[in-house]
């Protein structure tokens, strides 16, 4: 059954994929730079190598636990390294010292955040003898039931929001924040091979509609967030990445990106950011003229937009071209911001059912885009600057700010890196951690937004913890705290046998269940004592 599957330990094939990848990169990083000094050559270097650090460590095996830092770094790439190394138009301008003081700074607060996680995820013992788990005959369907309902409010929201109010926002997202859980459960059991053909099915028709709908708003945030959790689930199921779906996804996302701006200026009408005037018969001729649009975009390097216009949707593109204005402009023209930016935060984590006067998560966004002048008066509500935590860090509080939230970050990613060790999949811990990881994935916006992303997804796991899981015991606990050492791919127990027949049993890591616990090459299994209500890996025990 699902909940007896822990993270797979042997991670040989993953650490085989990272060095070639990585090996490709810096091969293609060589021939392709286009930094302006030597400096901002060596600075770029210096980002790139520690973005790629935490994910090596976790491939061999030096941390553990759900990989959420890994994936935060990753993020640096697209972000910061990848539009100074093309030597992209959005740096125009720019000094070349500039440019190293922006990447300085985010390899520092990548240094800080990788150490922090490092030493807090780097013993492969679980710390969890008992733990809160779902039931197993029931998760299945209820993860199933997640996921439809989200859908649904997804699409309910998208065409009859004028008439929802607190209480159909609050129920909306314990609906969309469970199937994001649902999501992640089933791409990992796909990758392992688990998932029945009607699950299958099931799986690939909610994740169509759910990016079908988030994309007809003409902003592709929410389905890069939701690509990224099922990318990130199958990728850990299957130990492998998944390229050729990969490659697709990001070229069919390149075209959509280049034609959104042309599709915004002709269906967003004021207070309406998408096509819910429309029908779902719509959808199909909407998404054809986006497309078209989009390719044409891609090969002519223009759209309808005036060139002001242009450069002005590649900084929202490019964080590091954000973040060069404000180092600019902070503290010579602009004073800082000592928090203003972060004092909604508070009445965020109230549901706006209790608290109509409840702030806007992204309210940061609009004071930070205004305060730089990307926005004006008239654009404000209307339209948004991604401004990341690293970006908003530094307008409140310059270089302090930074490294005040490097420590933040690291002592969160880790603590909760750390009670993913060693615990099944469908298990409260795991599942906070996934819905840490769904938060990063979102994490190129203002502190406001990443909170209260983060406190809905809670709320949604906390009602599962209350009403659907049961505390019992670990069925991985023996196995992830036997005394042991590293033998290439698993781990040998170093201990005293467990049968008294003096040999030692070899453990190639986690089992998928703890009826799975012995192979042809083990001896003397570990097994676990557990309630008789509930066996894992079978069916209940009728008495």
């Amino acid at each position: 059954m699902i909940a007896g599957i822990g993270l797979p330990v042997d991670r040989s094939k993953l650490l085989l994929w990272f060095r070639l990848g990585t090996l490709a990169y810096f091969i293609y990083f060589y021939f392709t730079v286009k930094a302006q000094t030597f400096e901002v050559f060596l600075s770029l270097g210096l980002l790139a190598f520690l973005s790629l650090l935490p994910a090596y460590l976790w491939c061999a095996g030096k941390a553990h636990g759900l990989p959420i830092v890994p994936v935060f770094t990753l993020g640096f790439f697209p972000s910061y390294i990848l539009p100074i190394q093309t030597d992209s138009r959005v740096l125009a301008g720019y000094e070349p010292g500039l440019q190293c003081n922006a990447l300085l700074l985010a390899s520092a607060l990548t240094a800080i955040v990788t150490l922090i996680w490092q030493q807090l995820c780097n013993d492969p013992k679980s710390r969890a003898p008992q733990l809160r788990l779902l039931d197993l005959e029931r998760s299945t369907w209820l993860l199933v039931t997640f996921m439809v309902l989200g859908l649904l409010f997804q699409i309910a929201g998208e065409f009859f929001w004028r008439y929802g109010g607190g209480a159909f926002s609050m129920i909306r997202g314990y609906a969309g924040n469970g199937a994001t859980l649902a999501l992640f459960v089933f791409s990992f059991q796909l990758g392992r091979g688990n998932l029945g053909r009607t699950l299958q099915w099931l799986l690939f028709g909610v994740v169509s509609m759910q990016v079908v709908v988030d994309a007809a708003s003409f902003i592709l945030a929410g389905t890069l967030v939701k690509l990224g959790v099922i990318g990130a689930g199958y990728t850990l199921g299957s130990q492998k990445i998944p390229w050729k779906s990969g490659i697709a996804a990001v070229l069919m996302l390149t075209v959509l990106h280049a034609g959104k701006a042309d599709m915004r200026q002709k269906y967003w009408v004021e207070g309406v950011q998408g096509v819910s005037q429309f029908g779902i018969i719509d959808y199909p001729r909407i998404f054809f003229e986006w497309v078209s649009g989009g390719w044409k975009a891609v090969k002519t390097g223009f759209s309808s937009e005036t060139q002001e216009e242009i450069a002005s949707a590649g900084d929202r593109n490019a964080m590091v071209a954000v973040f060069l204005r404000v180092l600019d402009k902070t503290p010579a023209v602009k004073p800082f911001l000592n928090g203003e930016t972060y004092q909604s935060i508070p009445s965020l984590l109230i549901p706006r059912v209790l608290n109509k006067e409840k702030g806007i998560a992204h309210i940061g966004n609009w004071i930070l885009g205004y305060y730089y002048e990307f926005l004006t008066l008239d654009m404000l509500g209307k339209t948004s600057i991604g401004f990341d935590l690293m970006i908003e860090a530094f307008a409140n509080y310059g270089t302090f700010g930074v490294l005040g939230l490097a420590v933040v970050l690291g002592l969160l990613y880790g603590w909760i890196g750390r009670i993913s060790i060693g615990v099944p999949l469908l298990s409260f811990r795991f599942l906070l951690a996934v819905v840490v990881l769904s938060g990063t994935l979102s994490s190129n916006n203002t502190a406001g937004v990443f909170v209260t992303t983060l406190w809905q997804s809670f709320l949604a796991l906390m009602t599962l913890n209350l009403f659907l899981m049961k505390t019992l015991p670990n069925p991985l606990y023996l196995r992830s705290n036997a005394s042991r050492t590293m033998t290439g791919g698993g781990y040998q127990d170093m201990g005293k046998d467990s049968g008294g027949t003096g040999q030692k049993p070899v453990i190639s890591g986690p089992p998928s269940s703890v009826s799975d616990l012995s192979s042809k090459n083990e001896t003397t299994p570990i097994r676990h004592e557990r309630p008789m209500r509930f066996v894992y890996g079978q069916k209940r025990i009728k008495k």
